[in-house]
């Protein structure tokens, strides 16, 4: 966020120009400004050079992509009786992933999602 990056930028501005941590974040009464956020902030600084985030924040990537929805329709078509606790793993997912879609097992809701056609 915008004013995040604001605040991170005036920490490193006041941290260069000799400020302690605790006088930092005492400048700051309106935030939720600590000095061990302010170390934080210096800390990162130190270690990439900038105030941008760290590499790999946020929501991870998702393993249920179409491709992956595929492969698994395409393992059901050819063994119904297949495993998915066998399938999570060949697929490095978890095998909740696989059992709220109802891959195997009588039909169910969600069932239509990545029901496997038969072969004609």
């Amino acid at each position: 966020m915008k004013a995040d990056k604001e605040l991170r930028a005036a920490i490193i501005k006041l941290h260069l120009a000799g400020k302690s941590n605790t006088k930092i974040a005492k400048l700051f009464p309106n935030e939720t400004v600590t000095p061990q956020f302010v170390y934080k902030q210096v800390k990162r600084f130190k270690e990439t050079g900038g105030i941008e985030d760290r590499p790999g924040r946020g929501r991870p990537v998702t393993k249920r992509t179409p491709e992956a929805i595929k492969r698994i329709r395409e393992k059901v078509r050819r063994n119904p009786n297949r495993s998915m606790r066998k399938m999570a793993k060949e697929e490095s997912m978890a095998p909740r992933y696989h059992a709220e879609d109802r891959l195997e097992g009588p039909p169910a809701q969600g069932l239509s999602k990545i029901k496997a056609t038969p072969h004609q």
